[in-house]
């Protein structure tokens, strides 16, 4: 899922060489970023959650709601990540809704796949 194509003109991009950890568990989080270029993972200990490529967003839960990270984020290759903070991510949904349509549409595909894997790994009641 994509929002590169509505934030391209944003500046300020980061770079992260892989292996860097860009975001960590528990701690607070007051940004989210856009992936531009690379690859990134979206882990649980050695647990591997997500992966994201250009055009992806990681941290967006912990912006949105002001609590701690609920995953770690690393880079897997070289990357190119732009910070979004709660004031630029409240003035892009103003000025374009389709991003916080696109920023909804990766809550609830991380959410519906979280719940799929959920229901998978529950044990069975015997009877």
């Amino acid at each position: 899922m994509t929002v590169l194509k509505h934030i391209d003109k944003q500046h300020g991009y980061q770079s992260f060489p892989a292996g860097a950890v860009i975001i960590k568990k528990g701690e607070p989080g007051d940004v989210m970023y856009v992936v531009k270029a690379g690859t990134v993972e979206v882990r649980d200990g050695k647990r591997i959650l997500d992966t994201v490529e250009p055009g992806g967003v990681v941290g967006e839960v912990a912006l949105i709601d002001a609590g701690e990270r609920s995953a770690s984020v690393v880079a897997k290759t070289d990357c190119q990540l732009l910070p979004i903070n709660e004031e630029q991510f409240v003035l892009l949904v103003e000025r374009m809704p389709y991003f916080a349509l696109q920023v909804m549409r990766v809550l609830a595909y991380r959410l519906r796949r979280t719940t799929a894997q959920g229901r998978a790994v529950q044990p069975r009641k015997l009877s």
